[in-house]
């Protein structure tokens, strides 16, 4: 039985703000407590959070969030919604496994992104979906890519994505990714309009260590991690991805829901 939850909302979506309301009304009266983000939390005693918003909620909350290792279940008020768990208008029928813990834990396998300079090392955290390096500029970047310390290519254009197979449906997809089921172990490598010199897409087993290293001779590109612009980068700084030492862990309520969404996005 459940006994404390969190709920986050994004407050863009007036009918999260009103679901919410309703949600604790109704985990009150069964004696189980809530938390709200703006409100003082007991995060280390929560053992679910409930996210209330799109794709992009999710990802903010696990920015937030994730490193506790408690699931989320993720009601959608997006649009498609990859990241969900459950539409607004079926929750109810999933109250009872979810009120009484009667459901499958996914865990996903993410990145940890280490950002080396020549001042310093810098732990940047954990990506759900992606990092992102991207030209902030017209002018064309230029990115190394090496694998268990090869040099393997030069990627040449706007940028490249190196993507979880949770985030394979992200930015990744948009251009021109392969979509992998999200239970999988494996690293997307996506290229951003580079030249033809380069491979589009490389699928790897995320046990190897992948380094992006900035080969612009000005500052013209940043990296982002799911979908948050960190910093800028200089010549030479070197982007280490490697497999995380935690999961994400996502309540599934229906097994077949990720390929009623896929179907849902291309149908």
């Amino acid at each position: 039985m459940l006994k404390n939850v969190g709920i986050i909302i994004n407050h863009k979506k007036d009918q999260a703000g009103i679901f919410s309301l309703n949600l604790v009304a109704c985990f009150t009266k069964l004696g189980i407590s809530t938390w709200l983000e703006n409100e003082v939390n007991y995060a280390d005693e929560t053992d679910l959070i409930i996210i209330l918003g799109g794709d992009g909620t999710v990802l903010y909350s696990f920015q937030k969030y994730g490193h506790l290792q408690v699931p989320f279940l993720c009601v959608n008020f997006g649009t498609v919604g990859f990241l969900s768990t459950v539409d607004v208008n079926d929750f109810s029928k999933y109250l009872s496994k979810i009120i009484t813990k009667t459901y499958f834990i996914e865990e996903r396998s993410i990145i940890q992104i280490t950002l080396v300079s020549k001042e310093k090392e810098t732990d940047c955290g954990y990506a759900l979906n992606d990092l992102v390096v991207r030209s902030n500029c017209l002018h064309m970047t230029h990115q190394l890519l090496r694998i268990d310390g090869q040099n393997l290519c030069e990627y040449e254009g706007d940028g490249v994505i190196a993507a979880t197979a949770t985030g394979s449906t992200g930015y990744s997809l948009s251009a021109g990714g392969a979509i992998m089921e999200p239970g999988l172990n494996n690293i997307l490598v996506q290229s951003l309009c580079s030249r033809i010199n380069s491979p589009n897409t490389l699928m790897l087993d995320m046990n190897h260590t992948l380094e992006i290293i900035c080969k612009d001779k000005e500052p013209f590109s940043s990296f982002f991690i799911d979908g948050r612009e960190y910093m800028q980068l200089r010549k030479d700084d070197l982007i280490r991805i490697t497999k995380a030492d935690i999961k994400a862990r996502f309540v599934v309520l229906d097994n077949n829901r990720y390929y009623k969404l896929l179907r849902k996005r291309f149908g």
